[in-house]
């Protein structure tokens, strides 16, 4: 007997491996996801390259003086490569991009890796802080909503709902500069920072309020109703019944059961969303001149500006490909029953 005690494994080494083997499953899995990351951005840049050589217009357009001789800008259109087919403009930009060069902008000939780097930090603090407090107010409200459901409370926070998911993001922008900005004068009307001023985190965080809350405002609408729906199906299974059955009080029974097995919808809508939640950055980035991608993404449309807009979409799809990435391992951690 002593001899079989000691030939078992101890549980500690159990544990280990079981750890170990969900690691190397999980290694494996985002491995495989990444490297069918590659032609999916490939195709994407084929798309997007093709429907941006069919707009109107070119760079040169944008840059030279319209009365200037037709002969002088056809030069300059030559020497550019804009007269070359498509397909050799756009391996020339992709085997530029493979060794991690994303040329220059046609604009102001800046390098477009250093503009669109400079942007990318504000746009992910702005969807950042908004997806953050959506999801925080989302969560209480939507819980109260289906606790109370079919109630005054209810019906009150279900209008509220619909109203924040009808009003457009620019409607809201507008509304919260002139009441809260113009009138009020709690907040700052634009801008990342105060100009001049020392660029402290209180004064970033100032300058974040408004817009942070006009793009969570149609955020917390869509997760409200989620979270509700959810709660209200879980709290209808026979799991929740089982355990008031036990004699559990009605709080852990709506937080550690009905609300715990709620957050599946809502994580597997997060990644979903985020193209969603940048278009609306985009609008909310113009209305309160928010140095971001966004921004910088309407100005190289009007400017004709396509390396520019090229990387910016490619870093979008990017950005999209990894949030979604990102949702399915949330995904597998928060229902057990999901494998790699």
């Amino acid at each position: 007997m002593g001899m079989v005690a000691f030939m078992r494994p101890c549980p500690h080494f159990r544990t280990h491996h079981v750890w170990q083997r969900l690691w190397n499953h999980m290694a494996r899995y985002v491995l495989r996801r990444l490297l069918i990351a590659i032609p999916t951005l490939i195709v994407i840049s084929m798309i997007t390259y093709l429907v941006i050589d069919l707009m109107p217009g070119d760079s040169v357009d944008m840059m030279v003086d319209p009365s200037g001789s037709a002969e002088s800008i056809e030069r300059r259109r030559e020497a550019m490569g804009l007269n070359d087919p498509i397909y050799v403009r756009y391996f020339h930009w992709i085997s530029e991009v493979a060794k991690g060069n994303l040329g220059y902008s046609t604009v102001n000939n800046w390098p477009v890796a250093d503009q669109v780097m400079e942007r990318v930090v504000p746009t992910l603090t702005l969807m950042g802080s908004a997806l953050v407090l959506s999801l925080l107010l989302a969560f209480p409200i939507g819980i109260i909503s289906a606790v109370k459901s079919n109630s005054k409370l209810d019906n009150f926070l279900t209008v509220m709902t619909f109203s924040g998911i009808s009003l457009p993001t620019f409607f809201v922008g507008l509304a919260g500069i002139y009441i809260f900005a113009v009138k009020l004068k709690l907040v700052p009307t634009s801008m990342m920072q105060t100009p001049g001023g020392d660029g402290s985190l209180g004064d970033r965080l100032h300058h974040l309020i408004l817009p942070v809350s006009v793009l969570a405002i149609h955020q917390v609408a869509l997760y409200m109703r989620l979270v509700r729906s959810s709660v209200i199906e879980s709290m209808r299974k026979d799991f929740v019944r089982t355990a008031r059955a036990k004699g559990l009080n009605e709080q852990s029974v709506i937080m550690r059961h009905a609300v715990r097995n709620s957050l599946l919808p809502v994580v597997s809508v997060l990644g979903v969303q985020l193209p969603g939640l940048f278009s609306g950055a985009v609008v909310t980035e113009q209305i309160f001149a928010w140095p971001g991608i966004g921004r910088l993404l309407v100005t190289s449309v009007y400017g004709r500006d396509y390396p520019v807009l090229m990387a910016i979409i490619m870093v979008t799809a990017v950005l999209v490909i990894l949030s979604n990435l990102l949702t399915d391992i949330l995904y597998a951690a928060v229902d057990p029953r999901i494998t790699y």
